[in-house]
């Protein structure tokens, strides 16, 4: 599980622990997962109330086993769920470098590119400004 949470968020492994940085990404995942959550919950009360409208329009009566509604619906929520995450890693990398610019580690927020040793006050990277200052704002 460590491996391939670091793969998709190669950030935690700067962090001084593992288990800091994964309490810093549920941190940051918190918003999304709360909109995962609402996602689920809305759509399944929303398949329920469509199979049942198709069951009464069409004029079946338990034409559908249950299972079969909640499978479908159980797919396509995790394909939701894993298309949100994809869309949100990017923001939650950033946050995670927030964190660590936070904590005094030298990294450039926009980008990650690791500064330890840089000799200059611009990223090599990207070219962003950085300074001893910048890495304690939020």
């Amino acid at each position: 599980m460590k491996s391939f949470l670091c793969t998709l968020f190669p950030e935690l492994e700067r962090f001084e622990e593992f288990a800091q940085g994964r309490t810093m990404l549920m941190l940051a995942l918190r918003p999304y997962m709360v909109g995962m959550a609402s996602f689920m919950l809305g759509s399944g009360l929303m398949a329920n109330g469509l199979e049942y409208s198709l069951k009464r329009w069409l004029g079946l009566s338990g034409a559908t086993s249950d299972y079969a509604a909640f499978g479908s619906f159980m797919l396509v929520a995790l394909l939701f769920m894993m298309f949100l995450l994809l869309i949100s890693r990017r923001n939650v990398r950033r946050s995670l470098r927030r964190q660590l610019a936070r904590n005094g580690v030298a990294i450039c927020v926009p980008c990650g590119y690791d500064l330890r040793g840089a000799d200059s006050d611009r990223c090599p990277e990207c070219g962003t400004v950085w300074g001893h200052t910048e890495l304690e704002v939020p």
